[in-house]
């Protein structure tokens, strides 16, 4: 009978070629989606580990992404055979409420590989993560670190008024009840 150990070199090689992967995806992805001319935002996953001080710690099951209403049907077709799970948005549903032009307009472009990526501001993010883990009903703890992390590395910038204050008074709460 052979034992099996797992020393803390291994897990991390094995964190840091799982992420490796993971990126290849998201890049591939956005590459297909740019030929047909459809601008994706990326959301959770990767956008969130981002903040993380070591990225492999976030691990992700599948790819986020979210685009505009009239792009929806033309991204299902692109990715239904896709041997990867991709969550496709169509725009950000129940996630926000904020206007998607205005999202997208105010979202950011990040470098991962050779590949620009597109991701929400934030402040945009971080309602979209609260919002998230809270309609799952908070099981998932682990997703509390992502909502952590993005606040722990914020920039001194960061927009709290946007933040807290671009959506009704019901989901301020709900952000406040979160972060605290």
């Amino acid at each position: 009978m052979f034992a099996v150990t797992e020393n803390k070199t291994d897990i991390s090689r094995w964190q840091k070629l799982q992420l490796r992967l993971y990126e290849h995806h998201i890049e591939e992805i956005f590459g297909m989606f740019y030929r047909h001319k459809i601008e994706p935002i990326l959301i959770k996953g990767w956008a969130a580990g981002r903040y993380y001080p070591n990225p492999e710690q976030r691990f992700s099951s599948d790819i986020d992404l979210a685009v505009g209403s009239t792009d929806f049907s033309l991204a299902e077709e692109i990715i239904k055979d896709y041997p990867f799970n991709i969550d496709l948005h169509k725009e950000l549903r129940h996630l926000d409420k904020l206007d998607w032009n205005e999202l997208f307009k105010v979202s950011e472009l990040v470098k991962l590989g050779k590949t620009k990526v597109r991701v929400l501001r934030p402040e945009d993010h971080l309602r979209v993560l609260c919002v998230h883990w809270l309609t799952d009903g908070g099981a998932n703890k682990e997703k509390l670190w992502d909502i952590f992390y993005v606040l722990e590395n914020r920039s001194d910038d960061f927009d709290w008024d946007r933040f807290l204050n671009a959506v009704g008074e019901k989901r301020r709460k709900w952000f406040v009840c979160t972060v605290g």
